[in-house]
């Protein structure tokens, strides 16, 4: 009886052996390494390079696997990439529009730069029309205009690159119901995002 019952283990065993060789046990540490890596990486200026469409998507998948593979819970659990880059790129094509009205050549096209990628990547999230002050999406047409036109020192203000702004100038930006709403967009978003805006907004309106 002995016998058959050792003749009848040893194929079983060896099947499990096989079995498990041929899978990979999930690294749940590693995993929560590459997550706290790209969540660094998301809130790393500068932030229309960094908080794109494209690797919060990445960040968010991650997250769904660590999770599926019984790792734990993560705060970031139900983040929602369209609502997070369309944030994030308003709240930085906002910023990088007024400080135009305030900067020199040099800097002056550097932001235009910048405003081209923070459009490039509201249009990328879907245009992000629920987020913009009047509800007018970013279109490709725009950023493409945008990229054509080229920066003209002095051209370009943030009357034209930001739908719904109304006629914002120097004079009147301070209290203006613009400034008002893109403070309120503001607090939607994390500390680690909005304190860095809000002092670059503070330091660009003392000058």
């Amino acid at each position: 009886m002995k016998q058959i019952q050792s003749v009848i283990l040893l194929p079983i065993l060896l099947m499990l052996s096989m079995f498990f060789a041929g899978c990979e046990v999930y690294d749940c540490e590693a995993a929560e390494t590459e997550i706290t890596t790209m969540q660094v990486n998301l809130s790393s200026q500068p932030w229309v390079e960094n908080a794109t469409f494209t690797k919060c998507n990445q960040y968010a998948d991650k997250i769904t696997e660590y999770t599926d593979e019984g790792c734990g819970a993560s705060q970031d659990a139900s983040l929602d990439c369209e609502e997070f880059t369309c944030t994030i790129m308003f709240t930085s094509l906002f910023t990088f529009g007024i400080g135009q009205m305030f900067a020199d050549s040099v800097t002056y096209c550097t932001y235009y730069d910048s405003i081209g990628y923070a459009m490039q990547e509201m249009v990328n999230a879907g245009g992000c029309g629920s987020y913009t002050l009047d509800g007018v999406a970013i279109t490709q047409a725009m950023v493409d205009a945008h990229t054509s036109d080229g920066c003209d020192y002095g051209a370009t203000t943030v009357n034209s690159v930001i739908p719904g702004q109304g006629g914002l100038t120097k004079v009147n930006i301070r209290g203006s119901n613009e400034l008002l709403k893109f403070e309120e967009l503001l607090d939607q978003i994390p500390d680690n995002y909005s304190s860095p805006m809000r002092k670059r907004l503070n330091r660009i309106l003392a000058d």
